[in-house]
């Protein structure tokens, strides 16, 4: 999926979108698939880009799945929108991650030995600098 396919849908469907590629990527994870958890994620931080890219960076828009009932709806939703609420977004990862009871997962491009909770604890760091 490239990002100017997402140019002509709605701020609703980018947001539907995220919000059922993240549920697929929780399947993945449980299931211990990394090459789709993988690909739902390149996928996302595509949708990610395609709502930044709207007129006034339409992230924000993913700040009511902070309160999904699937943690990694909820855990995604407090990384892309890390920049515009980040006490929120930092608050909702914590306890994400803690409801998640995050195990170590494979990552394309990161040693085995990081997990989904570090490398996002690594960018909320390095966003409250």
């Amino acid at each position: 999926m490239k990002q100017d396919h997402l140019d002509p849908l709605s701020l609703d469907q980018l947001v539907t979108m995220f919000t059922e590629m993240a549920i697929e990527q929780s399947k993945a994870m449980f299931a211990g698939d990394s090459k789709k958890y993988n690909r739902l994620l390149d996928q996302m931080i595509e949708v990610e880009a395609a709502l930044k890219a709207l007129p006034g960076d339409q992230r924000r828009a993913l700040l009511p799945l902070h309160n999904h009932r699937n943690a990694q709806v909820r855990l995604m939703a407090a990384i892309a929108t890390l920049e515009q609420e980040p006490k929120a977004s930092r608050q909702c990862f914590r306890f994400s991650a803690i409801a998640m009871n995050i195990r170590r997962l494979p990552m394309r491009g990161v040693g085995s030995s990081k997990s989904m909770a570090t490398i996002a604890a690594g960018r909320v760091n390095r966003e409250a600098h």
